[in-house]
């Protein structure tokens, strides 16, 4: 090379470097910009967010799109309808969408403590946000009604195999199971 083609170079590769740099960033930016077009949009913020307890009764499948976390969660005295009234939600099993990730170590049977999200306008609706594995001897409180139903069902048989009919001689004198006079009057081996 010889002088004047140096010197031709430099000048080239000075004009360039000065034109291609703003260049290069513009497209940067660009680029850039439009990949975070692409991404999902964010969730709107929740209208509300509500923690209860649950049982966990299935875990989505992973790549079933029809399967879907189900709990039978506790009464939500607090739960707002759309108008923000207090309307409350009653203890039930119902589906609840949720992020895969937020499974980890949760199984059909477990109990959960669990905070679901409300989007009156958004897609779900409603959402688990966090989920965390109680004791296995946790007592959730629709299983403490369902027991002192059951005890108190239990109860009421047990008094009803006791009870012997009451006729008019009978009414207020206890049981006389045994006893020959039966009219209330007579003598009672005394």
């Amino acid at each position: 090379m010889n002088a004047s083609s140096e010197s031709n170079f430099t000048m080239t590769f000075s004009l360039s470097r000065r034109f291609l740099a703003p260049v290069l960033v513009t497209v940067t930016v660009l680029v850039m910009l439009s990949l975070g077009g692409c991404a999902e949009p964010a969730p709107p913020e929740p209208d509300a967010v509500y923690t209860t307890r649950a049982l966990v009764r299935q875990i989505p499948i992973t790549g079933d799109p029809r399967s879907e976390l189900q709990l039978t969660h506790e009464e939500v005295p607090e739960y707002e309808n759309r108008k923000g009234e207090v309307v409350g939600m009653k203890s039930m099993t119902m589906p609840f969408p949720i992020d895969d990730a937020l499974l980890t170590g949760i199984e059909a049977g477990d109990r959960v403590e669990f905070e679901f999200a409300v989007r009156w306008e958004g897609s779900p609706p409603l959402e688990v946000v966090r989920i965390d594995k109680l004791p296995a001897d946790t007592l959730l409180s629709f299983e403490a009604a369902a027991e002192a139903e059951a005890g108190d069902e239990e109860a009421e048989g047990e008094e009803a195999e006791g009870e012997t009919p009451m006729t008019d001689d009978h009414a207020g004198h206890g049981d006389h199971t045994g006893h020959e006079d039966h009219t209330g009057h007579g003598d009672h081996d005394s």
